[in-house]
């Protein structure tokens, strides 16, 4: 298990949920704006894992209207990667 990845328990206790709730998200999901959601997970020997990103990501698309954006791990190192190269720019006095 990655060091990202939640068990069941540790997920619900993260979102304030039964257990029980957070292995019905992952098995059937929950409708909202008429579209099923699921809670993305992974089985490993019989127990399954939830990615931190993938519970962020469930719960932005189940409030959409009170929910920040999810910023995916990609979005993270390109908009890091950018403010590193800014802050490089603005050291060398604006050269590229």
């Amino acid at each position: 298990m990655a060091s990202s990845d939640l068990t069941v328990d540790e997920a619900a206790a993260e979102i304030r949920r039964h257990r029980g709730t957070v292995e019905n998200w992952i098995r059937a999901g929950v409708v909202v704006a008429g579209r099923r959601v699921k809670l993305a997970a992974v089985r490993v020997g019989g127990r399954y894992t939830v990615p931190r990103a993938a519970l962020a990501a469930f719960v932005a698309a189940c409030n959409p209207d009170t929910a920040a954006p999810v910023e995916t791990p990609g979005e993270a190192a390109t908009r890091a990667r950018r403010a590193v190269e800014a802050a490089r720019r603005a050291l060398a006095g604006g050269r590229p």
